[in-house]
């Protein structure tokens, strides 16, 4: 909001929030009517954009059929829902979903699923990536423990310093 000077809602998996305040959540992803109403209630309050957590069941499932997505980010494919998906193939499939419905995907290419969710965009890919190649290239890398990351960034608009207080390798590609 304060990059934007903007009003955001958020639906994701602790919350859904509009502003300050906060509304409950059963899933990550609402049922669609659920999140029709969500959006509503979010645009009456002057919401111009949205940040979405899109669970892989609620693309399986079709609860988001029917948006068009400005951005969708991919991360990692790891077996976090194999209970639900059977097959890490059923589960990329479902994750595909989301890429067929965005204007840009933003890909990690270190995953190994990062070039089969390149393919599915159907918009711009971009590519995050450790590798020089990419669109946007982490290096320096520096693994602080429990102190968190940090990287310098590479982008097409120059280099840049990112630093998380959240240690782990999954903070350096989730960032």
């Amino acid at each position: 909001e304060r990059c934007l000077g903007a009003k955001v809602g958020l639906v994701g998996s602790v919350c859904n929030m509009i502003g300050d305040e906060e509304f409950h959540t059963e899933h990550t992803t609402p049922e669609s009517c659920d999140l029709q109403k969500l959006f509503r209630t979010m645009a009456d309050a002057g919401c111009t954009h949205c940040v979405m957590e899109v669970s892989s069941h609620s693309l399986h499932q079709h609860r988001v059929h029917g948006i068009r997505f400005d951005v969708g980010v991919f991360t990692n494919l790891t077996q976090d829902h194999l209970d639900y998906h059977g097959t890490m193939e059923n589960y990329l499939a479902a994750k595909l979903k989301l890429f067929a419905a965005c204007d840009v995907g933003i890909v990690n290419q270190d995953d190994p699923a990062g070039h089969a969710v390149a393919a599915a965009c159907t918009g711009k890919a971009v590519l995050c990536s450790q590798r020089e190649t990419a669109d946007y290239c982490a290096r320096e890398i520096c693994f602080r423990g429990d102190a968190g990351v940090g990287y310098l960034l590479d982008t097409p608009e120059g280099a840049f310093r990112v630093e998380s207080p959240i240690p782990g390798r999954f903070t350096l590609e989730n960032s």
